[in-house]
């Protein structure tokens, strides 16, 4: 990141990176997150444990599923989906990410007016869950924060951005991919 940076101040270009702090919305609702240093880290499995863990104990869960924008923006500033029919209108690669919260009685939000979306999350349930992104830390305040990292590629919990952003933000770390890993070689 530092060289990129570098690149482009070098070349007479100013900008900013808005942090977390400045980004997020504050639900009135609670609010636990789950979020990746990198793509394929196991993000899915543990947001999928936590809501799990989350209906057991009879609460009401609605998920925040961070968008796939693969549709004009216009079209989907609030997704709703309660049902597998209602997967039926989206990519085969968002209804994998959904499919496991329908199927638990979960609903999943998604879409591009993140006010919006969280307003109509916050109506129809106890605990909200946001099920960021691979590369981007959360939209929303949360009171718990998860950040998943992979034992397969150490060094990118705090060598990656915005994988490190995560890794300082987390109330807990959970390494995934432990028992498959290999220990560096001295």
């Amino acid at each position: 990141m530092g060289r990129i940076i570098s690149i482009v101040m070098a070349n007479g270009a100013s900008f900013s990176i808005l942090g977390p702090r400045d980004t997020m919305i504050k639900s009135s609702k609670p609010m636990i997150g789950v979020v990746a240093t990198r793509t394929g880290a196991g993000k899915s499995t543990v947001s999928h444990e936590v809501t799990l863990e989350l209906v057991k104990r009879g609460l009401k869960v609605a998920a925040i599923r961070h968008p796939m924008i693969y549709m004009n923006p216009d079209d989907m500033m609030v997704q709703i989906f309660k049902t597998r029919q209602d997967l039926m209108k989206i990519t085969f690669e968002e209804r994998e990410e959904y499919e496991h919260y329908i199927d638990i009685g979960v609903p999943v939000l998604a879409g591009v007016d993140y006010e919006m979306i969280l307003n109509e999350a916050e109506s129809m349930a106890d605990v909200l869950l946001w099920d960021g992104g691979n590369n981007d830390f959360p939209f929303y305040y949360t009171d718990y924060l998860i950040t998943v990292t992979d034992a397969r590629r150490p060094g990118h919990e705090v060598g990656s951005f915005p994988g490190e952003v995560n890794t300082r933000l987390a109330d807990a770390v959970i390494v995934t991919k432990v028992s498959d890993s290999t220990p560096p070689r001295m």
